[in-house]
């Protein structure tokens, strides 16, 4: 076995709107203290089609 492959994820911050509380952003969109949704989702499922 190779060693482990650590994901690189971005520590950048979010600061949420509602709480004002400081989310790292990793894979959550969603404030960790008070669940405010921190972006809008980017899937867009259109129904008319």
């Amino acid at each position: 076995m190779g060693a482990q492959k650590e994901k690189v994820t971005s520590q950048e911050v979010t600061k949420c709107r509602v709480c004002g509380n400081e989310n790292i952003k990793e894979n959550h969109n969603f404030c960790t203290k008070c669940g405010n949704q921190l972006k809008k989702n980017p899937i867009i499922i259109d129904f008319r089609a």
